[in-house]
């Protein structure tokens, strides 16, 4: 009988070991304000940036820990950070959506292809988005991977490495 158990407990193991951390969703499932939203709250940081102007953001619900990277001092760090390794960025369309599979996660990421100044290669930018109310929450990351959690998962392997 504990045989049986311990097979039956490694199995379990094993599959959900198997599973992967996240899923896609269906670009359709998304709302059309969810993905508005989204791609605006975008558009208004990169012209933020070129324009140099780093007063409070109007009109968007954002996340208490997002908010302090959008406080005036770190929005203009980010910005010349954002200027001198992209220069000034289009975005261009939404891609893929990911979400986590744990339940404690609430949050989708939505892919968005961008085009920058200085980098010719496909870029994408990583935002996330409340599942319930749309609210703009981190991450925001710009990078060369369409999926972000792939993009973790290639970081956590290089660290492992390390």
């Amino acid at each position: 009988m504990m045989k049986k158990f311990s097979i039956l407990l490694v199995s379990i193991i094993f599959l959900n070991s198997c599973s992967s951390y996240y899923s896609s969703v269906s670009l359709e499932k998304i709302s059309s304000q969810k993905k508005l939203t989204a791609e605006k709250f975008a558009q208004t940081l990169f012209k933020k940036c070129r324009e140099k102007d780093y007063s409070e953001f109007k009109g968007f619900n954002i996340s208490k820990q997002f908010e302090m990277f959008l406080v005036k001092d770190s929005l203009k760090k980010q910005c010349e950070k954002i200027e001198k390794k992209y220069g000034n960025i289009t975005v261009l369309k939404l891609t893929s959506a990911h979400t986590a599979k744990h339940p404690q996660d609430i949050m989708d990421i939505l892919n968005f292809n961008i085009t920058t100044e200085k980098i010719s290669k496909p870029l994408f930018l990583h935002i996330g988005m409340h599942r319930d109310q749309d609210f703009v929450d981190r991450p925001f990351v710009i990078n060369d991977f369409e999926n972000y959690f792939g993009y973790k998962l290639k970081q956590y392997r290089k660290s492992k490495k390390k």
